[in-house]
């Protein structure tokens, strides 16, 4: 079974869709294709999520969360502390369900408006490594963290020391 990423989560539900997410009222689009070959293919589903939005809108995350096979949390903050407090209810709610998750950072430069907590850009590389291997060794005894995603690969390559 593959995995495919997919975005535009909407309730849906037309038909021809996977079981569980047909049971959980939830549809996908899928980026770059079809959405119906995700779900006609039995495609394990495996989304990224911001975390705000299991304190703003809980059930309705956590029936999506509980409809994948997996799931990034997008907790992009710059300090071990402030990821873990960030994912903290999304974190909660994947390890209740026991779910597969990863926690994405960000390493881009972010636009106007946007804090610069929000990312590693001005940080550098040696923060970084510094700050994730904070967030392992605090998730090292859950059984469904899988590591940390990191977006963008271009701007963490080159990414100051």
């Amino acid at each position: 079974m593959g995995a495919v990423s997919a975005i535009g989560f909407d309730h849906a539900g037309r038909p021809g869709r996977s079981a569980a997410l047909r049971a959980s009222g939830i549809g996908a689009a899928c980026m770059g294709g079809d959405p119906r070959w995700v779900f006609e293919h039995s495609v394990a589903i495996e989304i990224d999520m911001a975390p705000w939005l299991f304190s703003v809108v809980p059930v309705e995350a956590g029936r999506v969360l509980r409809a994948t096979a997996s799931v990034t949390v997008l907790a992009y903050r710059d300090r071990a502390d402030s990821i873990l407090e960030f994912a903290g209810p999304a974190l909660m709610v994947a390890t209740a369900s026991r779910r597969p998750f990863r926690l994405g950072v960000e390493t881009m430069l972010v636009g106007p408006g946007v804090p610069p907590e929000t990312t590693f850009a001005d940080d550098g590389a040696a923060v970084l490594n510094r700050e994730l291997a904070v967030v392992d060794a605090e998730l090292a005894d859950n059984p469904h963290y899988r590591g940390v995603a990191v977006h963008h690969w271009a701007a963490w390559r080159d990414l100051r020391p």
